[in-house]
């Protein structure tokens, strides 16, 4: 029987005047910069996604000053969809989604926002972005929840 022979060294596989260390730099970088796209392609589509979802529930459940049936589609579509996909559809969340889209009424602009920001940026700064929160004001949505809950 043969003896094996010993498996060449990485460093004897590299053809002469290959620069490895470059070449794993570049693939390196290559990595990092497709996973960086992939994160902010990820983040503007939850931004979106949260936008909808605060335009659908202030516009169909909570305007008309139904507190007592807004509040409690806030606590069922929490409940449903946590169930369905998991946290991040907490009854708060689902207030600041709604917050979020009456603060940017236009689609054009979240979407020009969802591609800077994250939805949690988002959500941080609408505040300091629109007069109507800056001056501490609640939307009428938000006013509709709050004085169900007194």
């Amino acid at each position: 029987m043969k003896p094996k022979a010993a498996a060449p060294s990485p460093a004897a596989l590299v053809p002469e005047g290959i620069d490895e260390a470059a070449l794993m730099g570049d693939l390196r970088a290559l990595v990092r910069s497709a996973r960086e796209r992939i994160a902010a392609a990820a983040y503007a589509t939850q931004t979106l996604l949260c936008w909808h979802i605060g335009k659908r529930l202030a516009r169909e459940h909570l305007q008309g000053g139904r507190a007592a049936y807004g509040k409690q589609i806030l606590v069922t579509v929490s409940r449903e969809l946590t169930a369905d996909h998991g946290r991040g559809f907490s009854y708060a969340e689902l207030a600041r989604m709604i917050q979020f889209a009456e603060a940017f009424p236009s689609e054009a602009i979240v979407v020009t926002l969802s591609q800077q920001l994250s939805w949690s940026h988002s959500a941080a700064r609408r505040c300091a972005a629109t007069p109507k929160a800056s001056s501490r004001e609640p939307t009428n949505s938000m006013r509709i929840l709050t004085n169900s809950r007194r």
